[in-house]
């Protein structure tokens, strides 16, 4: 009888599943990589901290089943007081003031400028809430991350850390080491 190469199936499912497991960790890193390189585009532009800008950028991890890593551009417009004071935009009438979220009531720190009063102050305590203040913001993670650039180094860097880690990491789950 001549010599022949016989393949078990439950070798094969188990070397599609190391491989679809290696592809996984190489989209869900290569995201991250790619958040970092936004996050960083994004401030060099806006001049904001980078806290902020990563709580804008929501990722969506790949699983076994689902191959698809996507990173979602949220978030709310970005507070003046996250702005460096160097890049941050002068406002006539601001102020810097401690005060308690009307939602939550934790003291949060902001850039405040008094609105105009809807009716007149005469009589009423300091504290009342006939002289409002509020805080102001600049552009929203959104609004910024969607131009045509940093779509474009985004995407660049997310494609350049996939071919660097998705081999490693096949090699990694196939039990080849790293």
């Amino acid at each position: 009888m001549p010599p022949a190469v016989t393949i078990k199936s439950n070798n094969v499912e188990r070397l599609f599943r190391q491989i679809t497991i290696g592809t996984t960790r190489a989209l869900n890193r290569s995201m991250l990589t790619a958040r970092t390189q936004a996050v960083r585009d994004i401030q060099a532009e806006t001049g904001s901290r980078q806290a902020p800008i990563r709580k804008g950028l929501v990722i969506d991890r790949a699983k076994l089943g689902h191959l698809v890593a996507t990173i979602h551009f949220r978030g709310k417009r970005l507070r003046l007081i996250d702005i460096t004071p160097s890049r941050r935009p002068k406002v006539p009438g601001s102020f810097t003031a401690t005060v308690r979220a009307p939602r939550t009531g934790k003291p949060h720190k902001g850039i405040f400028v008094r609105t105009i009063p809807s009716r007149p102050r005469k009589g009423l305590p300091r504290h009342s809430h006939g002289l409002p203040i509020q805080e102001k913001y600049l552009v929203s993670v959104p609004f910024v991350a969607t131009k045509q650039r940093f779509l474009e180094s985004t995407l660049r860097v997310a494609a350049a850390a996939f071919a660097k880690n998705h081999a490693r990491d096949i090699r990694f789950a196939t039990g080849g080491g790293v």
